[in-house]
């Protein structure tokens, strides 16, 4: 339809490609590429091609403008393949993190909307539309829930308590060099409900020569429970982690020194496996125990260091430490016969925290 509702009409010619009629006006292309409108010759032609002229009239309705015809549309132009620009999706999505972080938001709404931004720009870049910046993005706020209502982390590894006038590493005189804080928990992760402070001995286990002792686990336990006044304190006869524990709950541990369990020895990592430094191994550095851990020449062990603890399918094999600094491949916690190989020993005992 033209601009007053009358239909314009496109008729087939046998002397022209095209007539053209709209109102009053009759436009012609011809054949040969020239133009006529009202019969008069406005543009010249030079086109020779052959052109197949059925005589047809199609009527083309036109609809009448909208207000969206009208409006401007963005332009979108596509690039080249040498235009286009390689945008690192990594960097964009910490510029959108931190745009977002910084209007206060947080969540996983954040990253959803982040992941959508991505993909937005990536398919305007694709068009060849400039993104627009990120201001203030609108993300849902997400109230946290009550704190009885959020579920309850597993504690895996004992927490260290601050105590006052004790640092790592320090000597404390007729007890041992403090090295941390330790509450006992039974198999099954339950707190005995008591915590001590954790003294270690100034030096390896020995013999009357001084020289550093290399023995089986069971041997050292029994050269443990004959000491007396070793360091200010009697050995303990704890043959095992479950031992030490049992006295600890029955309140028959009388502050000897004794082999320390893995988990004063070792930590955790987030799957749950034994393969962080302990506070035992992390003090060995520190203070008094710096340079105390020996290395023996020519022997591998000398810095793998017995446990109390039995491994959880057979207890003829315990658990140990390995703290030398060039293991390499070796793990940090591995096991050995209780009664086949020799290792070295570092003996702790306890205090009651105050």
């Amino acid at each position: 339809m033209d601009g007053v509702g009358k239909p314009t009409h496109i008729t087939i010619e046998p002397d022209a490609d095209v007539v053209i009629r709209k109102g009053t006006a009759t436009v012609e292309l011809r054949a040969d590429g020239s133009i006529y409108v009202n019969g008069r010759k406005v543009a010249e032609g030079n086109v020779n091609d052959n052109v197949i002229s059925p005589s047809v009239e199609t009527p083309v309705v036109v609809a009448p403008k909208t207000e969206t015809d009208t409006a401007p549309q963005p332009e979108v132009t596509p690039r080249t393949e040498t235009e286009k620009v390689e945008i690192d999706p990594a960097v964009r999505r910490k510029e959108l993190i931190k745009e977002a972080m910084k209007a206060g938001k947080s969540g996983a709404e954040l990253m959803q909307y982040v992941e959508e931004m991505l993909q937005q720009e990536t398919m305007q870049r694709d068009l060849g539309i400039t993104p627009a910046p990120v201001t203030q993005p609108v993300i849902p706020v997400i109230t946290p829930l009550p704190i009885a209502k959020q579920p309850a982390e597993e504690e895996q590894t004992p927490v260290q308590q601050p105590v006052t006038g004790l640092q790592i590493g320090q000597t404390v005189d007729d007890k041992g060099v403090f090295i941390g804080t330790w509450e006992p928990r039974d198999k099954k992760g339950k707190s005995l409900g008591k915590i001590f402070n954790v003294y270690a001995a100034p030096e390896d286990l020995t013999n009357d020569d001084d020289e550093k002792l290399m023995l089986t686990f069971n041997d050292a336990a029994k050269h443990v429970a004959a000491m007396k006044d070793w360091h200010s304190h009697d050995g303990g006869d704890y043959a095992s982690e479950d031992a030490l524990l049992k006295a600890l709950k029955k309140d028959t541990y009388k502050g000897e020194w004794f082999i320390p369990p893995l988990e004063i020895m070792a930590t955790r990592d987030p799957a749950g496996e034994f393969n962080k430094l302990g506070m035992l191994t992390v003090a060995r550095n520190v203070g008094a125990l710096a340079d105390t851990f020996e290395k023996l020449d020519g022997v591998p062990t000398s810095q793998m260091y017995w446990t109390s603890t039995e491994t959880p399918t057979d207890p003829d094999y315990v658990q140990y430490v390995d703290v030398s600094d060039d293991r390499g491949a070796r793990k940090l916690v591995n096991y050995m016969g209780r009664d086949l190989n020799k290792l070295a020993t570092r003996l702790v005992r306890l205090e009651p925290r105050s």
